[in-house]
């Protein structure tokens, strides 16, 4: 997964808001390859399937894998502002 909302968001909720990653291919445009996967700490080339976001608990979190790259998470935050606007 994807935590799109700062830490401000959990602190005040208890929750993050993210978006689901999964390492199939694209299905549409509403989903964004990650070109930096490696760098972000994943084991293989993964995409944000920006429509499917969710609220989770903070408490289910047990580890992040790092940081998305500046260049996919511009991607990442563009694509999902499209899909909301």
């Amino acid at each position: 997964m994807v935590l799109l909302s700062n830490d401000q968001v959990s602190v005040d909720t208890g929750l993050y808001i993210a978006c689901m990653i999964t390492s199939h291919a694209p299905r549409d445009l509403w989903n964004v390859e990650l070109l930096a996967w490696k760098e972000a700490g994943l084991l293989f080339p993964s995409v944000v399937r920006c429509p499917k976001v969710f609220g989770l608990d903070h408490i289910l979190i047990l580890r992040c894998l790092g940081p998305l790259p500046t260049s996919d998470w511009t991607r990442v935050q563009s694509r999902f502002r499209a899909a909301l606007a």
